[in-house]
């Protein structure tokens, strides 16, 4: 003999599920109150994914309302409606926070990132503060400046190589053909 109590009535399991929001009582209610106000044909945009869809349709038939078309409005995922091949969009791209890279370059490379190196006008890290080396060498001069324009353009070190190549490709001043290529092709970065 179970000690949970009394089992509760079949009628009090009808209310409850009557009470729940589903799909087809949201279609019943939305019919009775297009039937007061004398509404007989009804055009159904349908939002979402689910198998209520269909059911809450179905509701709007059985109260006597006819439904003269049916549209899917559900979005597309950006993730479907990108090409795939050669000629795709998708590409990776630098998570890191805008902030902390503008922190690191000490140049604000984004509108927001002028609050933050205002607030703390030190790279980012335990070291930041205390300036580490005095004087840097020539070659962490260069690869900051490197950086600097891979993160203007939000590129990663892949994507960065491949424009240089086709920068020294051609001929003339590889530095110049290069930014073209990069402010043709991207948008182009926010400057102070």
């Amino acid at each position: 003999m179970p000690c949970h109590g009394p089992a509760p009535a079949p009628a009090a399991l009808k209310a409850l599920a009557r009470a729940r929001p589903t799909p087809p009582n949201r279609a019943e209610r939305a019919a009775t109150a297009a039937k007061d106000y004398g509404l007989s044909r009804v055009d159904v945009l349908v939002n979402g994914v689910g198998s209520g869809r269909e059911s809450a349709i179905r509701a709007l038939g059985t109260l006597g309302i006819a439904v003269a078309s049916i549209k899917d409005v559900t979005g597309i995922p950006m993730v479907a409606a990108v090409p795939k091949g050669p000629e795709s969009l998708d590409m990776a791209r630098n998570l890191t926070p805008i902030v902390k890279l503008s922190r690191r370059e000490q140049t604000a490379l984004h509108p927001k990132a002028i609050k933050g190196l205002a607030k703390h006008p030190y790279k980012p890290g335990q070291h930041g503060p205390t300036g580490g080396r005095n004087k840097p060498s020539q070659y962490a001069i260069q690869l900051r400046e490197k950086q600097k324009v891979k993160r203007m353009y939000g590129l990663l070190e892949k994507q960065f190589a491949k424009v240089v190549h086709e920068a020294e490709r051609r001929t003339g001043n590889s530095g110049d053909i290069m930014l073209n290529c990069l402010s043709s092709v991207w948008i182009t970065p926010f400057t102070v």
